[in-house]
């Protein structure tokens, strides 16, 4: 191969590793907001995302960030947060430009969360800068049971594990026929109870009623 090609070729691969660093500091002079989402995690009621944003003709000035349900804002932050490797990656732009928000959500199942970036110029674009299908798990459900007195009894399934948490109501006269309310919330039981639902053996559970002034026996069991 010749002294010119290897020259030409030489030339070529520099230009071309010029161009592809500078595509980041391009795409951010370009005028509208950049950004990325690093994480999307599910919270209690809710949806949590971090990440970053900025924009090229407010290089210092944190751009507001929205968050998406489905095609539907369920939330806002702005990306104010201290990222010094943004300020590493784009010099001249500070650190400020992170965001880390927990929105309220009270959807089950698979959702597509997408944020935006929103620009500092009204009326121009504003980026989606991340978008992911993430699944949120069913809350625990309160089970509850109303039953005359003095006894009944409620099954439950093996497949998930429960505590009691249990109150009863007074008759309105003496007399009456009293009607408990008990209330069950999905929580762990216990190494001992998990044991035997794990063997598809039966737990059972007994709380007092008080209907009026006579106590008597409730029965859960599996």
């Amino acid at each position: 191969m010749s002294r010119k090609i290897l020259s030409l070729l030489s030339t070529a691969i520099v230009t071309g590793v010029l161009i592809l660093g500078m595509t980041g500091s391009a795409s951010a002079a370009s005028g509208n907001p950049i950004g990325v989402v690093d994480s999307y995690y599910v919270v209690s009621g809710g949806v949590g995302v971090t990440g970053w944003a900025l924009q090229g003709d407010a290089p210092t000035i944190p751009n507001d960030v929205h968050i998406y349900a489905d095609g539907t804002l369920i939330g806002a932050t702005n990306a104010g947060v201290n990222r010094p490797d943004i300020a590493n990656a784009f010099p001249g732009y500070g650190p400020n430009h992170g965001f880390r928000a927990e929105v309220p959500y009270g959807g089950t199942g698979n959702h597509t969360i997408c944020v935006y970036a929103i620009n500092h110029k009204p009326g121009a674009a504003n980026p989606q800068i991340g978008c992911k299908v993430v699944n949120f798990p069913a809350p625990p459900r309160d089970y509850t049971l109303k039953c005359a007195w003095p006894r009944c009894t409620m099954y439950l399934s093996r497949t998930a594990s429960y505590n009691f948490a249990y109150g009863a109501y007074t008759p309105s006269a003496p007399g009456a026929i009293g009607v408990a309310l008990y209330t069950l919330v999905r929580q762990p039981l216990g190494i001992f109870a998990r044991s035997y639902y794990s063997r598809g053996l039966c737990i059972a559970f007994q709380v007092s009623a008080v209907p009026w002034d006579t106590q008597s026996m409730f029965s859960y069991r599996c």
